[in-house]
């Protein structure tokens, strides 16, 4: 629970959060003062951790510049998540641990190239999938890409 704690305090320090104002319409549970890449790194974080326990995981944090977030990371894995600056889904991103770049885990050839997504606001929908992904290369720590895209893939069509 501490290294999630930490993870989150320094996302909120690295990242200048204006609390948001009510009067502005903005989406439920964001009035925390935390703005959107923020809130599904907590919420999302927080269901990894109800899932899986504190043990199972590691938090770090990471900034590209237009997305930043927290890391997740399992041996020979890291994943992230967070609101793609483009579509406005939330991504499921990760690749193997010795190919994380040092502005995050993005191990596709593109902006598109993600291993899972969910619609805006369905934080819960994107911890599934994230929690899919940890879960299979936990069993799987040899596991591609494209394995893992297909693994948690099936999940959500299972559900």
């Amino acid at each position: 629970m501490s290294a999630y704690v930490d993870a989150l305090a320094k996302l909120r320090a690295d990242n200048t959060v204006e609390p948001c104002a009510a009067e502005v319409g903005c989406a439920p549970g964001c009035c925390t003062g935390d703005d959107v890449q923020v809130t599904i790194s907590r919420i999302v974080g927080a269901l990894v951790l109800d899932a899986l326990g504190p043990e199972w995981v590691d938090f770090g944090t990471f900034d590209n510049c237009r997305e930043y977030g927290l890391t997740f990371s399992v041996p020979g894995w890291q994943f992230c998540v967070y609101e793609h600056r483009n579509s406005d889904n939330i991504c499921v991103q990760g690749c193997p641990a010795d190919q994380v770049q040092p502005y995050g885990p993005y191990g596709g050839g593109g902006k598109w190239d993600v291993l899972a997504r969910a619609q805006y606001d369905c934080r819960g929908a994107a911890a599934a999938a994230l929690i899919d992904g940890l879960r299979f290369v936990n069993n799987n720590p040899g596991a591609t890409r494209e394995q893992v895209r297909r693994a948690i893939e099936e999940r959500q069509a299972a559900r």
